[in-house]
């Protein structure tokens, strides 16, 4: 304490409204832009309305309440198919070594698109911790079924 006393309590107060001043002119600084943007492309629509995903899961589950009892089930078996496509794909590789060009162009096409496939749809089942119990024996899993495209795209779920 020094010759003037304790001032925290001002200091704190001072610091609160300059902290506030200052998210005020953020939200100005933010609408503005919105009008400036919404100006420049009059068929944009800005929605300044709650998410509505979470709002409509608790409608839904307000008036079905069976529903509650499908949320958190996991699949253990989509791991092994996951292994299984890939071994799939891998056989494939073997098998086609020694056929013609139109052979490799439509397997490619056909399976390995298949499979690929399949191993999206099982990343976003694993995004949402669909896969496993632990998240990150779910983030293994999705990182498992990523390996084959080549291009990481598991974490953009």
């Amino acid at each position: 304490m020094g010759k003037g006393g304790d001032n925290r309590e001002s200091l704190l107060a001072q610091k609160q409204v300059e902290s506030e001043k200052i998210v005020k002119e953020k939200d100005e600084e933010l609408l503005s832009d919105r009008v400036e943007k919404m100006s420049q492309a009059p068929g944009f629509y800005w929605d300044d309305k709650p998410e509505p995903h979470a709002l409509r899961g608790k409608e839904i589950r307000a008036a079905h309440p069976d529903v509650t009892e499908l949320i958190g089930h996991y699949d253990s078996m989509t791991v092994y198919k996951i292994v299984g496509a890939i071994a799939l794909q891998l056989l494939s590789l073997l098998l086609l070594q020694d056929s013609a060009w139109y052979t490799r162009i439509f397997c490619c096409y056909t399976l390995s698109g298949t499979i690929n496939h399949a191993m999206t749809l099982a990343m976003h089942e694993a995004s949402h911790n669909l896969c496993a119990k632990k998240f990150f024996n779910n983030r293994v899993i999705l990182i498992l079924a990523n390996l084959p495209m080549g291009i990481p795209s598991g974490a953009s779920f």
